[in-house]
């Protein structure tokens, strides 16, 4: 889970955020409002995508991917 949180800060901070909890506190923000639902949208996206790939290492039946591999298995962001 520190990967994704991290990805997801990391992804923030590269658009101008500190964080992505700092972007999507601007969600209705009538500037940055629309940009701050992209990234809720995108964070939920990517926490609904883990928990399958962790539960299923969890329970043994695929190994863990790498850090890389996991963040591959994201959604990517998008900022339309």
């Amino acid at each position: 889970s520190a990967v994704v949180q991290n990805h997801l800060d990391t992804t923030a901070q590269e658009v101008g955020y500190d964080n992505i909890l700092a972007a999507i506190s601007y969600v209705n923000s009538p500037t940055y409002g629309a940009e701050a639902t992209n990234f809720r949208n995108w964070r939920d996206a990517c926490w609904v995508a883990f928990y399958p790939i962790l539960n299923a290492a969890l329970a043994g039946t695929t190994p863990m991917p790498s850090d890389s591999a996991l963040i591959a298995a994201l959604p990517t962001f998008q900022n339309s």
